[in-house]
């Protein structure tokens, strides 16, 4: 599945943030089931670039009072915590960072909506600078205004399993736009 853009971006932004915001914590083998970055809790996190590993961390707990994390080399004895994002962003599920954008309108292309409820439906139409509701005559601006931005960004705000796909039941809808 495609990648969230913003998810990725706070990835790549937290990466770039930790020289400056690190501390060394440890440096003993011994040290690390305690910071959870030994080999039965820690996570591996591995940074690739193009045909070379960039970085290859292990990622244990959360820092003192969920600030940051604690990490250390793949490879290494030294632990280190790592204020500011990267942990929050990397401890994301694969269903947290997908896209979940279904469809994006910009507010100027639209020339008119139509609502359907049921067997009741109404239109709006942009006449030049204003809007008109059929039936109704001239709409609220501002109302419009909102309704449009409300489509300027359509995200899912999650995934069926494939039990829960399996079983879902797509009747008639009860309005449509």
């Amino acid at each position: 599945h495609r990648a969230s853009r913003n998810a990725v971006q706070d990835i790549l932004t937290a990466l770039g943030d930790t020289a400056r915001r690190t501390e060394l914590v440890g440096g003993r083998p011994t040290s690390h089931a305690g910071f959870g970055v030994d080999s039965a809790k820690g996570a591996r996190i591995r940074v690739v670039q193009g045909d070379s590993t960039a970085a290859d961390l292990v990622q244990g707990n959360r820092g003192p009072g969920l600030e940051g994390g604690y990490f250390r080399f793949a490879g290494d004895s030294a632990v280190y915590l790592v204020s500011g994002n990267l942990a929050q962003a990397l401890e994301q599920t694969s269903e947290e960072l997908r896209d979940k954008r279904i469809a994006g309108v910009t507010a100027d292309s639209v020339a008119r909506v139509e609502v359907t409820r049921g067997r009741r439906s109404y239109v709006l139409r942009r006449d030049g600078s204003t809007w008109t509701l059929a039936p109704g005559g001239r709409a609220d601006s501002a109302a419009v205004a909102e309704l449009l931005s409300s489509y300027a960004q359509v995200e899912a705000a999650g995934f069926a399993s494939r039990a829960q796909a399996d079983s879902a039941r797509f009747t008639r809808p009860d309005r449509r736009v």
